[in-house]
């Protein structure tokens, strides 16, 4: 007989997403990209959606930089595991 290396168990998403619908985890960070010709600091926000494990990072302009709000960085879609 062959046998399945995962056990074939049903998740509920329906409930996950009705218990964590809009629960964000945000954090914030930056990436050091100075080493490179014009290179900067780049600060970002990254939000993990709780519903659907998802996750999209954002990149935050300074006030008065010449830049307006915020840049996607990463687009929203799911971290395969």
């Amino acid at each position: 007989p062959v046998f399945s290396k995962k056990p074939n168990r049903k998740i509920d998403t329906l409930g996950k997403f009705l218990h964590y619908d809009k629960k964000i985890l945000r954090f914030f960070g930056y990436w050091d990209d100075r080493d490179t010709e014009y290179g900067e600091i780049h600060n970002l926000e990254l939000r993990y959606y709780l519903a659907d494990d998802t996750i999209e990072i954002k990149e935050i302009f300074p006030a008065n930089s010449g830049r307006s709000g915020s840049s996607m960085f990463l687009k929203r879609i799911k971290i395969p595991k």
